[in-house]
């Protein structure tokens, strides 16, 4: 099965948080763990894509994810 439309733009989101951390000049900055939180509410939550605890499981992985990268 295809991903739907939000799904998608989920993905978008999410790929954009990576993307920064790739172009970043300090992998360790506490910032990307700030702009996770606040991408996902500016960009999914605000435009009502998903709700406020999906917002805060995405976070919560994404953050996994970076500090898994961070001791890389």
């Amino acid at each position: 099965m295809k991903p739907t439309e939000k799904q998608i733009q989920v993905i978008d989101v999410i790929l954009s948080i990576i993307k920064t951390w790739k172009n970043t000049n300090d992998i360790n900055s506490p910032t990307h763990t700030v702009d996770i939180h606040e991408f996902l509410y500016a960009d999914l939550e605000i435009e009502d894509l998903i709700y406020s605890a999906e917002t805060e499981e995405l976070e919560n992985s994404l953050c996994n994810l970076l500090y898994t990268i961070q001791t890389i």
